[in-house]
């Protein structure tokens, strides 16, 4: 029994601290941010209860993600300017029930970004609730990642006061 045993923990050591022998990599500090836009509405149609995030890293796919959110304002204002040597966006968007991005908390664990969104959702707090889709776009440092791709959110939901 004890030829079994020994090999048993050792296995469940090593799966403890996955399979290179070491732990995860804890998550950065929030990374600084630069508000370029925000609004209560994103043309984009993000599902009901999901909120998304997405990095760009190029000047083309700036311009065209500011287009996109910028479509229902004539004339659409030009883009915030975004030195892509220093910079990146995050473009992030929320669907129903969330009425508001109140925070984008960028960072980067074992090299890849992620973001901590909180939102505002809609209370009960009588009345029809003003369902809204809302979006923030923000500059960050550099991040590791290709352009026009998707970052993994975790989301805080607060209550609407009323």
């Amino acid at each position: 029994m004890r030829g079994v045993l020994l090999p048993l923990v050792l296995v469940l050591a090593g799966a403890s601290t996955g399979c290179a022998g070491r732990r995860a990599d804890p998550p950065s500090p929030a990374l600084p941010t630069r508000l370029l836009d925000q609004a209560q509405t994103t043309p984009d149609q993000v599902p009901t209860g999901v909120v998304t995030a997405r990095l760009i890293a190029t000047p083309d796919t700036w311009t065209r993600t500011w287009q996109r959110v910028q479509a229902g304002r004539y004339p659409p204002p030009s883009p915030p300017p975004v030195d892509f040597g220093a910079e990146r966006v995050l473009y992030v968007a929320a669907g129903p029930p969330a009425m508001a991005i109140t925070d984008v908390a960028p960072s980067v664990t074992g090299g890849r970004p992620q973001v901590a969104v909180t939102i505002t959702v809609a209370g009960s707090c009588g009345g029809a609730a003003v369902v809204s889709r809302p979006y923030r776009l923000v500059a960050v440092p550099p991040v590791p990642g290709p352009d026009d791709t998707e970052v993994p959110v975790t989301v805080t939901r607060t209550p609407q006061r009323c």
